[in-house]
């Protein structure tokens, strides 16, 4: 039975190595699917076949205003997703949360480990090692 992930993106950059970690690690029986607030990822997943689905995660936080508007709304984005990740859990009973950036990590992380689903933050995946 393979590992089963889902992977939550808002950033806005595409990331072809990324995605070529992910078909390797298909290969070795993990599964993958996507939830997005941004396209960039979307259509290397559809690509390979694996389910996209887009959410919203707040606004990028690179203003002051941004960043007041996420803290404002976020508990009730945790309580949205939170539904859906219950839903997530029933039916395709995930494994593992990969996080890429900070706004899914503030929101996704909380009701995750209450439903007792792993989580990996990935921190900074564009950078070039």
């Amino acid at each position: 039975m393979p590992t089963k992930i889902l992977v939550i993106n808002s950033l806005a950059d595409k990331n072809s190595r990324l995605a070529a970690i992910f078909k390797e690690l298909e290969q070795k029986n993990f599964s993958f699917s996507l939830w997005s607030s941004k396209a960039a990822l979307n259509d290397q997943f559809k690509k390979n076949h694996w389910p996209v689905k887009k959410i919203f995660l707040g606004p990028d936080l690179k203003s002051r205003t941004n960043i007041l508007f996420f803290f404002i709304i976020s508990l009730f984005v945790q309580l949205k997703l939170l539904f859906s990740l219950i839903n997530l859990k029933i039916k395709r009973q995930v494994d593992l949360i990969i996080c890429l950036n900070f706004n899914e990590k503030i929101i996704i992380t909380g009701p995750a480990r209450l439903l007792g689903v792993k989580v990996f933050w990935l921190e900074a995946p564009d950078l070039n090692y």
